[in-house]
């Protein structure tokens, strides 16, 4: 017999509506590397579901990269946040108040 899991298994036609109606922000970001491809430099931001947009003041699809448009998650320790969780591919949270680039709220990433 198979081990019980937890798992969540989605229709993938949900998840767009599912998004729409979290009234948690979230996000999609792609990574970008180095010239030599190796180190992982910054994020695009590829989109932002309404909650997310609603909490940046940014578009679904803002363009722009994570640096570009907040260039203070650098000091406040996000981009290392990301680089180390997409680097692992482990769950891991980071909390932080974030009062910079115009946006002042805490964020559990």
């Amino acid at each position: 017999m198979p081990p019980a899991t937890n798992a969540v298994v989605l229709a993938p036609e949900l998840l767009p509506t599912l998004l729409a109606v979290s009234v948690t922000a979230l996000h999609v970001v792609r990574p970008i590397y180095d010239q030599a491809g190796t180190d992982i430099v910054d994020f695009a931001l590829e989109y932002l579901n309404p909650a997310g947009q609603r909490m940046t003041g940014l578009h679904e699809h803002p363009g722009g990269t994570l640096l570009s448009l907040f260039p203070n998650t650098m000091t406040a320790g996000v981009l290392s946040y990301y680089k180390r969780a997409f680097a692992s591919g482990e769950l891991e949270a980071y909390e932080v108040n974030y009062q910079a680039d115009g946006l002042d709220n805490y964020f559990r990433l």
